[in-house]
C-alpha cells in the first residue's frame, strides 16, 4: 500500500512537472499533450487526491513550526489549473485571431529588449567583483525576505576585528618577554579568516529553515558580511552611489537583494559555468547614524515596495536555448518555495545544472524586463483595448489600408496668428517660436507626432507647453524619460510657471506608496491658495498689442520700396551680405542721385551692364600689370579723360615728356634742399611732401639780419627746452602784468618790472576810522560816497567864492 502511494505520488509529481513546462509552450503539439496531461491527472481520484492533501498537511505543519507566513504554492488545485487554461486558451484565441504579421513583429522586438549574451548581469552575474555585489553568509532567506516585505529595516553586521588580546591567544602576535614588545608571528587576518576563528559559518551557501530551527541568531533583523566595519562601509557607500546615481539619471532603481543563483552552462560539458540571479528583491540602502565604537557609518536595507520580478533575460534563455520553462515568481511565494521550483525543473534534463543558495546584495536592470512585460499583449484586455489592436501598433508594422499619409513626413506649420482662440486652447507658457506651437496644436487636436532635435533647440518647452495646454483642455499627461535630469528640466520649467504643483513623480525613488500620498495630501491642502488669475487677460491684451506691432514690421519690411521690385528686407540683406564680402565702406561707391524713384528696373540693368563694363576693364588691367598689382600701378592710372584717341598719341607723348623734365627738376630742388636742410631726401618723393615743404618755407618769416645764427649751433635739446620754458614763462608774466594794470597804477607797475617791491597794501581800518568787524566791501562804499560828498562841496565852495566876489563888502569891513 506504501509503495503503491509513493509510486503515484511521484507519477503525480512528474505529471505536474510536465503541466507546469507546458503551460510555456504555444504549439499546437503543446496544447494536445496538455490535455492528455490534465485527463491523466484526474483519473486517480481519490488516491491521488489523498496523498496530495497529506503531503499539504504535512507542509503546512511544518510551515507553523518554522514561523512562515508564505502560503504552500508547490502543487496548484485542480479548480485553479482549470482557471488558468481557461484564461490561457482565451488568450490563444484572441491571438490567434489577430493579424500573425503584427503579433510576429512584436514578439520579435520585446525579444531585442533582453540581452541573452554573457555580457548580461543576469545571465552571468560577477559575484566574485566587489564593485558589483556584497556578499552575505549565515542568513536565511525566507527570515531575510519576511523581514523585507513587512516594511521593516535590515541592518549589516561586520565581523568584529580582533583585538590585540584576541591576535595574542590565538598565536598572531606574541610579547617579547626581554623588551615586552609585541611580535608578530603571522600576517594578521582577513575579515574571512578571523570569522572562521570566531566560529562563524563562512559558506557562501546559505542554511535552510530547517537546518537552523531555534537558532536565536537567524531571527533578528541584521545581515552578517566577511568584512571589517571600514571595509564594509565603503563597499555599502560605493553601491549606494551607484544605486544614487542611476536613479537621477533614469529614475529607477537597479539596487536589490538576490537570494539563490543558477549555476548553469551553455553546453553539457560544463566547463565554464555562470550564475544567474533567481529571487531578487528590490531594496533601497540608506545610510544611518555614526558608529562611535567602529567609526563608520551604519547602513539600513529596506524594501521599495515594487514587484518581485522573475529573471526574464533567464526565462527567455532557458526557453530558447535549453527548451525550459522558468517558473514564474508568484503572490506571496517564498525564496525557499522557488528556488525549490526551479531545482526541480532542471533536475532531470540538466543534472549538472546548481540552484547555488547564495545571497547578495547586487546591481542588476531590470528597466529592459519591465518594457518586455509591458509589450506582451497577453497582459493587456482581450478586446480592442489590446496593444496589438492599437492604432499606432498596427501603422507601426504594416502601410495604412487608406494609403494616407497622416504622421509621415514633416507637417505644415500653422499661421499662428490666425488661429482662433489660440489663448484659449494653445495657450504658451514658455517661449516658443512657430515651429513649436504648430506641433503644440497637432498634439493638443489629438494627432499622433514625433518630434526630433538636437539639445538646444527648445524640446524640453514644447513638452512643458504641451502639459500645460493638456491641463488647460482637462486632460491627464504621462511624462516618461529615459534620464531624470530631462523630468527635472520640465517639472523646474513647471514650477516657474506655477504648474508644479499639479504634478505627481510616479516612477523613481519618491513613488514609494507613503511619498505618492503626501504628495497627493499636499496638492489637496494648497489647493484653497492657488495663485490669483486676474492678470492673464490683461497679459494676453499685452500680447496681442506687441504682436500686432511685430506683424506690422514684418509686414512693413517684406513690402516692395519705391520702384525697386525689391523688400525692404531683400535690399538690407544684400547691402550686408555684400558688405560683408567686399570689405569697402558702401558709402564710398554710392551713385549720386540715385534713389528708389529713380531706381527702376531699367536703370538696374543699365547699372548691371557697368559693372559688368568695369569687370572685364580690371581684368584686362589684371592681365597687363599682374595679379598681385594695384589699380594705381597701371600706366594709365588717374587719367581721367575718356576722349583720348590714337592721333592724340604724339600730344600725349610731348606732354608727358614735359611733365617728366618737370619731375626730373622738382627732384634735383629736392636734393638741393635736402642738402641745406639737412634732411634725408627720401622724405621727399612724393608730391604731397614737397607740396608740405613749400609750404613751411613760404610761412618762414623775412630775415632782419641781426639773427645770432652761431647761437643756433649750441642749441641742443635740453638748451632749447630750457629756453622753450623762459619763453612761456615770459608769455604769462606780460599776461599777468596786463591784468594788473587795470587796478595798479602805471608808476607802481614800471617800480614792479625794476625789482622794486611794492608798498604795503595801507591799513583801511585805521584810516577810515572803521572799526575791525567791519566790512571791506562797506569801506569801500562809505569812501566812494565821501569822494561824492568831497566833490559837491567843492563846487558848492566853488559858487560860495564866485558870490563872495560879486556881493559889495559891507561899510566899515575892510578885509
Amino acid at each position: 500500500m506504501l509503495h503503491s502511494v509513493s509510486a503515484a505520488k511521484q507519477n503525480k509529481n512528474l505529471l505536474e512537472a510536465v503541466l507546469f513546462e507546458l503551460n510555456f509552450r504555444k504549439t499546437s503539439a503543446a496544447r494536445q499533450l496538455k490535455r492528455r496531461v490534465e485527463h491523466l491527472l484526474e483519473l486517480p481520484g481519490q488516491q491521488l487526491d489523498a496523498s496530495h492533501e497529506a503531503r499539504q498537511t504535512q507542509e503546512v505543519k511544518n510551515n507553523k513550526v518554522k514561523s512562515m507566513t508564505y502560503r504552500p504554492t508547490e502543487t496548484k488545485g485542480l479548480s485553479q489549473t482549470m482557471s488558468n487554461e481557461q484564461d490561457q486558451q482565451a488568450a490563444d484565441n484572441f491571438l490567434n485571431s489577430s493579424d500573425p504579421f503584427v503579433l510576429e513583429s512584436l514578439e520579435l522586438m520585446r525579444k531585442k529588449l533582453l540581452d541573452l549574451t554573457a555580457r548580461n548581469r543576469l545571465l552571468n552575474f560577477p559575484i566574485q567583483q566587489k564593485a558589483a555585489a556584497l556578499r552575505i553568509v549565515d542568513e536565511v532567506p525566507n527570515q531575510l525576505c519576511k523581514v523585507l516585505l513587512s516594511e521593516r529595516e535590515l541592518t549589516f553586521r561586520s565581523v568584529p576585528p580582533p583585538t590585540r588580546e584576541e591576535l595574542i591567544e590565538h598565536g598572531y602576535l606574541e610579547v617579547d618577554e626581554e623588551n615586552g614588545k609585541d611580535r608578530q608571528l603571522k600576517a594578521n587576518p582577513d575579515a574571512k579568516e578571523w570569522a572562521k576563528v570566531l566560529g562563524f559559518d563562512i559558506s557562501f551557501e546559505l542554511p535552510r529553515d530547517d537546518e537552523v530551527l531555534g537558532s536565536r541568531k537567524h531571527q533578528d533583523e541584521a545581515i552578517q558580511v566577511l568584512l571589517y566595519p571600514p571595509e564594509m562601509e565603503s563597499r555599502l557607500r560605493a553601491i549606494r552611489s551607484k544605486a544614487q546615481t542611476a536613479i537621477e539619471e533614469m529614475g529607477s532603481s537597479i539596487l536589490y537583494l538576490s537570494l539563490g543563483f543558477l549555476e548553469w552552462a551553455e553546453n553539457d560539458s560544463g566547463s565554464k559555468t555562470r550564475l544567474a540571479p533567481l529571487f531578487t528583491v528590490p531594496v533601497h540602502l540608506s545610510r544611518g547614524k555614526l558608529d562611535h565604537n567602529s567609526g563608520t557609518y551604519q547602513y539600513t536595507l529596506s524594501y521599495t515596495g515594487e514587484d518581485i520580478l522573475p529573471n526574464l533575460s533567464l526565462k527567455e534563455k532557458l526557453a530558447v536555448d535549453f527548451g525550459l520553462a522558468l517558473p514564474e515568481v508568484e503572490e506571496d511565494v517564498s525564496p525557499e518555495t522557488y528556488l525549490d521550483h526551479v531545482a526541480e525543473v532542471i533536475r532531470i534534463t540538466k543534472p549538472n545544472w546548481t540552484v547555488r543558495r547564495y545571497g547578495a546584495l547586487a546591481l542588476l536592470n531590470f528597466g529592459k524586463m519591465l518594457m518586455y512585460l509591458d509589450l506582451d499583449p497577453k497582459r493587456w484586455p482581450l478586446d480592442e483595448r489590446n496593444l496589438i489592436k492599437h492604432l499606432i501598433v498596427q501603422r507601426f508594422f504594416k502601410s495604412s489600408e487608406n494609403g494616407s499619409d497622416e504622421g509621415e513626413g514633416n507637417t505644415v506649420e500653422y499661421s499662428i496668428d490666425e488661429v482662433e482662440q489660440i489663448h484659449d486652447l494653445f495657450p504658451l507658457i514658455d517661449d516658443a517660436d512657430s515651429s513649436q506651437h504648430s506641433a503644440l496644436i497637432d498634439a493638443v487636436n489629438g494627432q499622433n507626432l514625433v518630434i526630433e532635435g538636437p539639445p538646444g533647440t527648445g524640446k524640453s518647452q514644447t513638452i512643458t507647453n504641451l502639459i500645460a495646454a493638456a491641463m488647460l483642455n482637462g486632460k491627464k499627461v504621462l511624462f516618461v524619460a529615459e534620464k531624470m535630469a530631462a523630468l527635472d528640466v520640465v517639472k523646474t520649467r513647471l514650477d516657474k510657471a506655477g504648474l508644479g504643483d499639479f504634478c505627481l513623480e510616479l516612477h523613481s525613488h519618491k513613488s514609494q506608496k507613503r511619498k505618492v500620498l503626501e504628495d497627493i495630501n499636499a496638492r489637496v491642502v494648497k489647493q484653497k491658495h492657488l495663485s490669483s488669475t486676474q492678470n492673464i487677460d490683461a497679459e494676453t491684451m499685452r500680447y496681442e498689442e506687441l504682436k500686432e506691432r511685430l506683424n506690422h514690421y514684418a509686414q512693413e519690411i517684406n513690402e516692395t520700396w519705391a520702384n525697386t521690385d525689391k523688400t525692404i528686407h531683400e535690399i538690407f540683406s544684400s547691402a550686408a551680405r555684400y558688405r560683408q564680402l567686399l570689405e569697402i565702406n558702401p558709402t564710398d561707391i554710392h551713385i549720386t542721385g540715385l534713389t528708389g524713384t529713380s531706381l527702376t528696373e531699367l536703370k538696374r540693368l543699365q547699372l548691371v551692364d557697368q559693372v559688368k563694363e568695369f569687370q572685364q576693364i580690371y581684368r584686362g588691367m589684371i592681365e597687363q600689370v599682374g595679379q598681385s598689382a594695384q589699380l594705381h600701378d597701371h600706366p594709365w592710372s588717374g587719367v581721367e579723360s575718356t576722349a583720348i584717341q590714337l592721333f592724340d598719341s604724339e600730344q600725349v607723348v610731348s606732354v608727358l615728356r614735359e611733365w617728366q623734365q618737370s619731375l626730373d627738376q622738382l627732384h634735383e630742388r629736392n636734393l638741393g634742399a635736402a642738402h641745406t636742410l639737412k634732411i634725408d631726401v627720401s622724405e621727399l618723393l612724393t608730391l604731397d611732401k614737397c607740396e608740405s615743404l613749400a609750404l613751411d618755407l613760404y610761412d618762414l618769416p623775412a630775415l632782419s639780419r641781426k639773427e645770432l645764427f652761431k647761437a643756433l649751433d649750441g642749441l641742443d635739446l635740453k638748451t632749447q627746452s630750457e629756453v622753450e620754458e623762459l619763453l612761456s614763462l615770459h608769455q604769462r608774466i606780460q599776461e599777468t602784468f596786463g591784468k594788473l594794470a587795470k587796478h595798479i597804477l602805471s608808476e607802481k607797475l614800471s617800480a614792479l618790472s625794476r625789482g622794486e617791491p611794492l608798498p604795503a597794501f595801507p591799513d583801511l581800518h585805521l584810516l577810515s576810522g572803521a572799526c575791525r568787524e567791519e566790512h571791506f566791501s562797506n569801506i569801500v562804499r562809505a569812501t566812494i560816497k565821501l569822494e561824492k560828498v568831497e566833490g559837491e562841496l567843492k563846487a558848492l565852495d566853488r559858487q560860495l567864492q564866485e558870490l563872495k566876489v560879486a556881493l559889495p563888502s559891507p561899510p566899515g569891513f575892510i578885509e
